[in-house]
């Protein structure tokens, strides 16, 4: 199972609230803010085992039975704060996050088109262009 802790907050909440009531049997429980005792509190969290694509807050940090993987959308913002913080000092900010986003969409026009896996010569591009 995969959570993605990013999703946007209503439809979280909504399959939250499911999910909460379906795991207590109905029992409404409150979800609380986003400390670890509050995370904890409903009990889901702690046995999950799954990925947990997160931000990078520290309240999921207690969750070892997860395997934690970072956003890629929070990614991409911190790696544009990065450049804007220092543009001509971190140009590889800006490169990384465009060899990221070439490689989103380049695997968005395969799965569009139906195939299961880049071709050798788009995954070349993508070599190339990581490269520099």
């Amino acid at each position: 199972m995969i959570i993605d802790t990013a999703l946007d907050r209503v439809g979280m909440a909504r399959a939250a609230a499911r999910l909460f009531s379906t795991l207590s049997g109905g029992e409404r429980q409150r979800v609380g803010d986003r400390t670890a005792a509050a995370i904890d509190a409903g009990g889901v969290w702690p046995a999950f085992t799954g990925v947990l694509v997160r931000d990078g807050y520290g309240g999921y940090a207690h969750l070892t039975g997860a395997v934690h993987a970072w956003c890629g959308a929070h990614l991409l913002r911190d790696l544009r704060a990065v450049a804007e913080g220092d543009p001509a000092g971190q140009v590889w900010a800006d490169a990384l996050a465009t060899t990221l986003l070439d490689a989103h969409h380049a695997a968005c026009a395969v799965r569009h088109a139906g195939q299961a896996a880049l071709t050798p010569e788009v995954l070349g591009c993508r070599r190339s262009a990581r490269a520099g």
